[in-house]
């Protein structure tokens, strides 16, 4: 896959990857496509944005890295270590994602992330 696609076809291999398999119960584990195509995604924003931060909604005891956010700086991208990305941190999400109150709670963190132009990302 080469990094000259653009975001907006990026997300419509990813769309595109999700119908797919959606009726198969997913894709197998051996197919690492979409995890490639959101490895993409930030390498273009890297060309695209003077900076990108790298979010993570959810953090887990397992997690090596126990931040919200990191800026990417060409670091290797594990698969579910990043839910979307910005050109800027944002304290207010930030706040968001460190004292979550319910379902309803996330949703509002998604939906504020794409407001503030956030690219998303699907791991497998």
């Amino acid at each position: 896959m080469s990094t000259t696609l653009s975001i907006e076809q990026l997300d419509k291999q990813s769309t595109d990857y999700i119908f797919r398999h959606r009726n198969s119960g997913g894709s197998s584990e051996f197919d690492t496509s979409i995890n490639e195509i959101s490895r993409q995604k930030i390498l273009v924003l890297k060309t695209k944005w003077e900076k990108v931060f790298l979010y993570k909604v959810n953090i887990y005891p397992t997690d090596e890295n126990k931040d919200h956010v990191q800026e990417y700086k060409e670091q290797k991208i594990y698969n579910f270590s990043c839910d979307f990305a910005l050109d800027h941190e944002n304290k207010e999400l930030l706040a968001m994602m460190e004292n979550p109150i319910g379902y309803a709670a996330f949703e509002k963190m998604f939906e504020m992330a794409g407001e503030l132009g956030a690219v998303f990302f699907q791991w497998a």
